[in-house]
Parts: C-alpha cells; sequence; structure tokens
C-alpha cells in the first residue's frame, strides 16, 4: 500500500488536478476532504493584503477571530496564528475596535471596523484596483495581439 503524503508548496491546484487526485485515489476520504479544502497561492500573501482583507470582511458585520481566519480562508491561506497578530496591530492603530459578548457561557471577542478602519479600507480597495489593472495588463494583454495572428 502506497501512502500519499501531501506537503504544502507554492502552487495552484485547480479542480480538475484535484478532481483527478480524488479520483485516483476514491478510496481515500481523508484525501479526498483534505484535497477539497486545499487552497494554496503561487504569490506570497503580504501584511497590507492580509490588513485589507481582514478589514473587509470584519467591515461587512462585527464578528470574531475564528470567523475571521475561515472567511479569509476561502481566498488565501492564513492560520489564526499568524491571523491574530494582524487583529492586534490593526486595533493597535485604531482600524478595529473589539468588544466582548457571551456566547454559550463564554466571552467572546467581536471585532468592529472603525471610521478609520473603513477610511483604511477605501484605500486598500483603490490601491488593489490599480495594482490589479497593472498586473493583468502585463499578464494578460501584452504581447497577445502578436500571439494571435500566429
Amino acid at each position: 500500500m502506497k501512502k500519499i503524503f501531501l506537503k504544502k508548496i507554492n502552487i495552484v491546484l485547480t479542480n480538475d488536478i484535484i478532481d483527478d487526485i480524488i479520483s485516483y485515489k476514491e478510496q481515500d476520504h481523508c484525501l479526498k476532504t483534505k484535497m477539497r479544502k486545499v487552497i494554496i497561492m503561487a504569490f506570497p500573501v503580504n501584511a497590507a493584503l492580509l490588513d485589507s482583507l481582514v478589514l473587509a470582511v470584519v467591515a461587512k458585520e462585527d464578528t470574531y477571530g475564528y470567523k475571521i481566519t475561515q472567511d479569509i480562508r476561502i481566498a488565501v491561506d492564513v492560520s489564526e496564528s499568524t491571523l491574530y497578530p494582524v487583529l492586534r496591530r490593526l486595533q493597535k492603530e485604531d482600524n478595529l475596535e473589539t468588544y466582548d459578548r457571551e456566547f454559550q457561557g463564554r466571552n467572546r471577542r467581536y471585532y468592529r471596523v472603525t471610521d478609520k478602519g473603513k477610511a483604511s479600507l477605501s484605500l486598500y480597495r483603490e490601491d488593489w484596483k490599480l495594482h490589479r489593472k497593472k498586473i493583468e495588463d502585463i499578464l494578460f494583454t501584452q504581447g497577445e495581439e502578436n500571439n494571435i495572428n500566429e
């Protein structure tokens, strides 16, 4: 019996690749579950990107740390141990504020975006639009007209 060991690497796995792996190892439910949840980006996630994602998630609704992590994991691979220092820094910079609410007999810390945080998020969104356009211009448009005529 061969064992497959998955190591986190900087590679993008498309759904087709994941489906191929799953069909090859259909019997292994554990592998199937892990592969469906894999989100790996080839590009590094920097502090500004994490800040913008956190602010965007919390701007939608006041929420707590674990849920923020789960929401951000849809786009990038991030752990709670990575995210909590980001939350503390955003709070220290007055982009977020916290309050506690009882949940199942325990206090749960909730985060709320401040007015300064809303302004920061607005700047991040504008910067992202410009950055994204410049990157897409290079990745998707330069040289395409030459390839079409060939």
